[in-house]
């Protein structure tokens, strides 16, 4: 009887959960005056403007993220050069925030950024490189590259990163 009793909470337990309307959340995040305000701009192409949606998307702020949606527009404000949205689409697929993981993908967006001297991109590609995973191939010698461009640019992490596989 116990286990028919469990088994019955469960089966209601799980079903009152099974009515989350997404919808409902997305129309959430999109009544908030600033995704209101930014949306216009984002779908006209302004970078900056598709940087802040996609924030909003993935903080949630005060409601259920959607990170896929985040990287949607992340991807679109870092394919027009916006340095913060290339690292961030970068994060995502590095994580698998919103996609699955894909070294791959977040090595084409940390480029993007690390090619434009940015020292988070630098670091984080050279730790890419460095642990390698899900197919990526380590790469002590591209590792240590990227290490060195940070340490270049005044970084104590870079140097350090650079320290550390020189003495491998």
């Amino acid at each position: 009887m116990k286990v028919f009793t469990w088994l019955f909470l469960y089966f209601i337990a799980t079903e009152s959960f099974a009515d989350v309307d997404y919808n409902a959340m997305l129309s959430e995040i999109r009544s908030k005056p600033e995704y209101v305000l930014l949306l216009p701009e984002a779908q006209k192409g302004d970078p900056v403007a598709q940087k802040k949606i996609g924030d909003i998307y993935y903080e949630g702020d005060g409601t259920f993220a959607f990170p896929a949606q985040a990287l949607y527009w992340y991807e679109k404000a870092g394919m027009q050069g916006n340095l913060t949205a290339q690292i961030l689409a970068g994060d995502c697929y590095y994580s698998g925030t919103g996609v699955h993981k894909n070294y791959f993908l977040a090595k084409k967006w940390y480029e993007k950024a690390a090619e434009q001297g940015n020292v988070r991109a630098q670091i984080s590609l050279g730790d890419l490189y460095s642990t390698g995973g899900y197919f990526f191939p380590k790469n002590k010698l591209k590792a240590k590259k990227w290490y060195s461009k940070a340490c270049e640019s005044g970084s104590f992490v870079g140097c350090n990163l650079k320290k550390s596989i020189q003495d491998k």
